[in-house]
């Protein structure tokens, strides 16, 4: 493998910038060797999957080790991190340098994302979503496509910060009256709670919704499932299950419309609770209605589990998807359409899982 020829842009280009972060090895070292194998997987990693996604937006990812500019590399790695616009991470095997620049990245709140060869990461990172990949050739097909997806959102719609970073940058929960701007448009906290009260509702029927409709995929799904069993096994030509393929799509695709309506009034809904949610657990202990201020505290509490469950079975049907969506173009339309619906699903719970930062902080 040889390295791409990397190089900044001396110029005032519009494009966001990219700065990756990931063990760099030695490709000096003796072939076999431990130093040699970590510049090799990082550098496979980087050509197949990181720099195609990348170029697929314009953008031109830049490597620590390529930097053409002369100077000291560490003052412009901590530029790079401070002002790149975006920042892809290759966590795989906890290189402590690695840790140290993305502990670094997280304090400026933009957009990073994550990615780790899965079984080599010496950590739980389950609190950051990171794209986790088998160093396959199937592996880094999936990985890129992933990629891309979270580009393609976090140049539309910027993503979500850490825990820790959030915490970092945020103002208090309970501001003074110093420091509340007159003129704001911002909700008061009667408005905040007015949409809590008249949308809250929604988010558990959409989530039994969901949940019934992914039923409703996966029966037709088996059926269609075993009659193509049964075709395969009497040995019947591709055309017919060609057309077991095109009638799974064919019953599946009002589901997945389905699906991703109600997705999207999920998504609509949370935007429209969060508000309030955050409000009321940011109200000291010392409030009047103590009662009323724990009890709330208490549902939230019991909600979170649920949903934590609720994105890990999502992710899993989403990475079956990936695997399955291949046998023809009408089946991979409609599960790329599901897929997209599982996705926001996905985002849209994550974002609830904040709550439970909030519910730590007070007492």
């Amino acid at each position: 493998m040889e390295e791409p020829e990397q190089t900044e842009d001396a110029g005032e280009s519009q494009l966001p910038t990219c700065f990756v972060i990931c063990p760099i090895g030695d490709q000096a070292a003796d072939i076999g060797s431990a130093p040699r194998e970590v510049w090799e997987n990082t550098l496979e990693l980087f050509e197949e999957v990181i720099q195609p996604a990348c170029t697929a937006f314009g953008l031109e990812p830049i490597r620590a080790d390529r930097i053409a500019r002369t100077g000291e590399i560490l003052e412009q790695i901590c530029r790079h991190l401070r002002d790149d616009d975006i920042v892809i991470a290759d966590l795989t095997g906890g290189n402590p340098n690695v840790m140290y620049e993305l502990g670094l990245r997280h304090t400026t709140g933009k957009l990073t994302i994550q990615l780790g060869e899965s079984g080599k990461l010496p950590f739980d990172v389950s609190a950051i979503r990171t794209i986790m990949f088998q160093r396959s050739e199937r592996g880094l097909v999936q990985a890129r496509k992933r990629l891309s997806e979270v580009l393609s959102v976090g140049l539309s719609s910027g993503g979500d910060l850490a825990t820790a970073t959030r915490i970092w940058l945020d103002k208090p929960n309970w501001p003074a009256p110093s420091s509340r701007r007159e003129n704001s448009d911002e909700p008061g906290f009667l408005e905040k709670l007015t949409d809590l009260e008249e949308h809250v509702g929604r988010l558990p029927e959409n989530m039994t919704l969901m949940g019934e409709i992914m039923n409703q995929m996966n029966d037709v799904t088996t059926e269609i499932g075993e009659r193509t069993k049964k075709a395969n096994a009497n040995g019947a030509p591709a055309s017919a299950r060609l057309a077991l393929a095109n009638e799974l799509a064919e019953r599946l695709t009002p589901h997945a419309e389905r699906l991703d309506e109600v997705a999207t009034d999920y998504q609509l809904a949370v935007e429209k609770v969060d508000p309030g949610v955050r409000h009321i657990l940011g109200i000291p202990s010392s409030y009047p209605e103590r009662a009323a201020r724990d009890a709330f505290r208490s549902s939230v509490r019991g909600a979170l589990p649920p949903i934590r469950d609720y994105i890990k079975s999502a992710e899993q049907l989403v990475e079956q998807l990936e695997v399955s969506g291949e046998m023809s173009r009408s089946v991979r339309r409609v599960y790329g359409r599901t897929r997209n619906a599982l996705v926001k699903m996905i985002k849209t719970s994550e974002k609830t899982l904040g709550w439970g930062d909030l519910l730590e902080d007070g007492s």
